[in-house]
């Protein structure tokens, strides 16, 4: 099951978000985001 979260981020984080958006080419922050979180927590 999906849950859906808001979250507050400060302007420089969202320019790096922004930046590893477009190297990974994807559509948004949000989706940035979770493929972040799923690679740091497969290391993990």
């Amino acid at each position: 099951m999906m849950k859906k979260l808001n979250i507050s981020i400060t302007e420089e984080m969202e320019k790096r978000l922004e930046l590893e958006r477009k190297k990974r080419a994807l559509d948004s922050i949000p989706e940035t985001i979770r493929y972040i979180l799923s690679d740091y927590l497969a290391k993990s």
